[in-house]
């Protein structure tokens, strides 16, 4: 059996990646827009999951004109936020309503004290409590998509799919993998079925609710090919 690694998802999906200039860091804001004074209380290095800037970071952003904050779903307090993602941050904020938004992206602390996105990999601003008070992700990567409903969840050894159609779920305990140009494509069969799912580096909206994800996602199953988009794990 082929075990699924982290290392490899992020060999083959980051190698593209690259890092833009640095911006100025604004003033703090109050996230609440409530009156008075906002106190920031920097996280501990636990609390923010410091120990590599390619692990997913999750947290909740927050844009005036003025000021960029960022809090982790661990953390008590805000830090500066240094965006390095050429914008792609900002024009998310903006499309997804101008109002703060859960995240999980790629970053660190820089020697500043800065919170430094350097990817953005999902972005909601549906229920962002909820979603950063949610337990880790148990999966490697996720990817899912609509007409007709559908999803495919990798884990460490084991991709399982589920679909609004007969059979509703399938689980292939044997994979294989292939990245080459910033797609990974998972291969494997059981029984009669057979998968293959390909994740791109590219952005992507989910048609219903908004959602932005910083992966393409195309999944056939059988005869049948199913598009939608993709996020990684923890």
């Amino acid at each position: 059996m082929n075990h699924i690694s982290r290392a490899a998802i992020l060999i083959g999906l980051l190698a593209l990646s690259a890092c833009g200039k640095r911006e100025p860091v604004p003033a703090p804001v109050n996230p609440d827009g409530v009156t008075g004074t906002t106190q920031t209380i920097a996280p501990t290095a636990e609390q923010l999951e410091t120990e590599s800037s390619l692990s997913t970071k999750r947290g909740i952003v927050l844009m005036t004109a003025e000021t960029r904050r960022f809090r982790a779903c661990n953390g008590p307090g805000e830090l500066p936020l240094t965006d390095q993602t050429d914008g792609l941050l900002a024009r998310v904020y903006d499309e997804l309503g101008d109002k703060p938004l859960y995240v999980e992206t790629f970053g660190d602390r820089d020697d500043s004290g800065n919170f430094v996105i350097e990817e953005l990999l999902y972005a909601t601003a549906n229920n962002i409590q909820a979603a950063c008070g949610a337990p880790l992700a148990k999966y490697e990567l996720l990817a899912r998509g609509n007409d007709p409903t559908w999803s495919v969840e990798v884990t460490q050894d084991a991709m399982v799919v589920k679909q609004s159609g007969a059979p509703t779920e399938i689980k292939f305990t044997s994979v294989d993998t292939a990245d080459a140009e910033g797609t990974v494509t998972y291969r494997a069969g059981v029984d009669k079925h057979v998968l293959e799912l390909t994740v791109t580096q590219q952005a992507c909206r989910d048609a219903s609710s908004g959602e932005y994800y910083g992966y393409a996602a195309s999944a056939k199953l059988d005869k049948h090919t199913l598009t939608g988009c993709a996020r990684l794990g923890e």
